[in-house]
């Protein structure tokens, strides 16, 4: 066993030296990297019962009330959780196509907005130039429509950390009814959630650069 090792042998693929009183020897380490846990439904479910004092589950198709729970609220609370803030991982552009038929009345023209949409965040009509958003359209009198916006993302590795996180207070709160009678608790959670939202707002807004789009009247944007 050699007699010492180098602090960075915690890093996988760096060369480090070791004596054991003789010639210096020089080797390649691979097995000492810490590793990360993948994020996964069942972890995000997992961590959100283990706020609540209750024990994790291993799958969300397991026969428990815990797993059976958590794999019906879980897709209605991530949707819930993307539509909160418009999430930089999770922005996608488009150009949207315009439909045949306009609105009865209010606006000369209606888009179809894309399958995954979950929430406007900015568009190129113009500042002059309202949008908004009726079912799965957009509806406007700009003659086309590029727009950026939040996708419902599902794959977990894309996962910002600060969403994991609030996905999973937020999956807390609405898992504690069902699994604990703590209203205290829920209260808590609550709290915690719209904190750690404060805190991704800045954080995502820190990271934007200036957009290319003139500047949007989005006040009025609402989904029906």
């Amino acid at each position: 066993m050699p007699s010492f090792f180098h602090p960075a042998s915690i890093w996988s693929g760096f060369k480090v030296f070791i004596s054991k009183g003789g010639p210096l020897t020089l080797f390649k380490l691979e097995s000492y990297m810490p590793t990360t846990p993948a994020v996964t439904e069942v972890s995000i479910s997992s961590n959100a019962l283990l706020k609540l004092g209750a024990a994790p589950i291993t799958s969300l198709n397991d026969v428990s009330d815990r797993a059976i729970k958590c794999k019906r609220f879980y897709p209605v609370v991530r949707d819930a959780v993307l539509r909160d803030h418009t999430w930089n991982f999770a922005i996608s552009r488009a150009t949207l196509v315009k439909l045949g038929t306009a609105p009865d009345w209010g606006y000369a023209n209606a888009f179809a907005l894309p399958a995954d949409f979950i929430r406007l965040a900015d568009h190129d009509a113009g500042k002059h130039i309202k949008v908004k958003v009726e079912g799965q359209t957009a509806v406007t009198n700009a003659s086309s429509l590029k727009v950026r916006y939040v996708r419902r993302e599902t794959d977990t590795s894309k996962f910002d950390p600060a969403f994991v996180d609030m996905l999973t207070t937020r999956l807390a709160y609405e898992l504690c009814n069902g699994v604990t009678n703590k209203v205290g608790l829920m209260s808590q959670l609550e709290k915690e959630y719209d904190y750690k939202l404060s805190l991704a707002k800045g954080v995502d807004g820190q990271e934007d650069d200036p957009e290319t789009f003139e500047d949007t009247e989005l006040n009025d944007v609402r989904r029906n």
